[in-house]
């Protein structure tokens, strides 16, 4: 049960703003999700039926984010992108974190995952240090130990987690590791504090210049799959 408890808590968590109180999450499948070599979305039908009874609804989007962000929704998760942001999207990104949404990277493992650039390039773009350096971690599935993870809002409760070919992420020293490998030593997930001041829309996306502001609302950064699971599994 502890793969189901973590895709509860992406969507139960408490923060200031008002997407906190919110009951939508977004599901976005632009920007050339690699996702389309596969099977669409029904891969996550498992983290979906999980968020239907947390009591929230899910959709599906694929148009570039270049408008507000629907203040329906409470968690965007981005779902394997494999190019770049527009300044513009950051900004809507960056004011949807500033009032309590919670932004979710979903990756894969290198080099399976073809976007990593356009991760690294929104990372940086968004105020952090965090970079996916690729790789794939406990290949073939084990079960994390409660020691590979680390006290976060999206690790209350469980005792262990599912975990398949995984890449690795280094944290900067403004962001923290929430997930480890088996081993412990190597960083599957991470969180981000969003810079929340906006990007000169003729700057250049993933800079990596850093900003002066930010916000305390994260960014849960896994490079596999659904915070553990690319394929939402029962573990």
């Amino acid at each position: 049960m502890n793969n189901r408890q973590l895709y509860r808590n992406i969507v139960n968590y408490t923060g200031a703003g008002a997407r906190a109180t919110a009951t939508r999450v977004a599901m976005y499948f632009g920007h050339h999700t690699l996702l389309t070599s596969f099977l669409g979305d029904a891969h996550f039908d498992l983290l979906k039926s999980e968020f239907s009874q947390a009591g929230f609804t899910t959709d599906s989007l694929t148009a570039d984010l270049t408008s507000p962000i629907d203040p329906a929704y409470k968690v965007i998760m981005l779902v394997l992108p494999t190019t770049a942001f527009s300044n513009l999207e950051i900004n809507n990104l960056k004011q949807f974190a500033s009032q309590g949404g919670r932004i979710v990277f979903i990756g894969e493992w290198v080099p399976l995952y073809t976007g990593r650039d356009a991760e690294n390039a929104f990372l940086a773009s968004m105020g952090a240090q965090l970079t996916n350096k690729g790789g794939a971690f406990d290949g073939g599935g084990v079960k994390l130990p409660a020691s590979s993870l680390r006290q976060h809002q999206l690790t209350t409760g469980l005792t262990g987690l599912w975990i398949a070919n995984a890449s690795e992420v280094t944290p900067g020293p403004n962001d923290y590791a929430i997930i480890y490998d088996s081993s412990n030593q190597h960083v599957l997930v991470a969180g981000a504090k969003v810079d929340v001041t906006p990007l000169s829309i003729n700057a250049v996306v993933g800079s990596g210049a850093r900003m002066n502001k930010a916000a305390v609302q994260t960014i849960a950064v896994p490079v596999q799959g659904t915070l553990g699971g690319d394929r939402p599994k029962t573990p």
